[in-house]
């Protein structure tokens, strides 16, 4: 059974692979779309992990 944390590393791969498409097609160079789509990757899902749990702790709430 695939856990949420092979999910999530899914979803930062395929993120992080339509990033760095869009800076090579935008000119970057190889290396600097590799780390630009790296920072932005992580930035993305730190942000969805940040939503993810604000919802959690609300439904949470709503139920005490």
């Amino acid at each position: 059974m695939p856990s949420d944390f092979d999910f999530l590393n899914k979803e930062k791969r395929k993120v992080y692979r339509e990033l760095y498409r869009q800076y090579i097609d935008e000119g970057y160079s190889p290396k600097l779309a590799k780390r630009y789509a790296s920072v932005e990757a992580e930035e993305f899902m730190l942000q969805n992990e940040s939503f993810l749990n604000e919802i959690l702790d609300a439904s949470f709430e709503d139920k005490d």
